[in-house]
């Protein structure tokens, strides 16, 4: 009998999760928003840390500046390559990834 994969959480995370500062100096505002993104790191980083020895993995993605409603049309992906690339990255989970940042298309991003 084959042994079932290891479970895993996969935190979401959306393009706005990587907002930059403006040349003219850092972004204000939208502290709610950006206290989500920090808080949804920790979590990935404890969980990842506390479901270790249970062989559970933990990893935040990002999809990409996916192209949908919400970013008017100007995403640079389309939303089923966006998904192909989150599932490609849930398949590839293992405890060396786990507790980090990654890029649908499979680069690591930093926190």
């Amino acid at each position: 009998m084959a042994s079932a994969a290891p479970p895993h959480f996969t935190g979401a995370r959306n393009a706005g999760a990587r907002l930059k500062p403006r040349p003219d100096g850092p972004l204000g505002g939208t502290y709610g928003y950006r206290m989500s993104k920090a808080a949804l790191n920790m979590a990935v980083a404890n969980l990842a840390h506390e479901l270790q020895a249970r062989e559970i993995h933990v990893v935040a993605l990002h999809p990409g500046y996916v192209r949908t409603e919400m970013t008017c049309g100007g995403g640079s992906v389309d939303e089923p390559e966006a998904a192909a690339g989150l599932i490609a990255r849930i398949d590839e989970l293992g405890a060396s990834s786990s507790g980090t940042f990654v890029h649908a298309d499979g680069r690591a991003l930093p926190w």
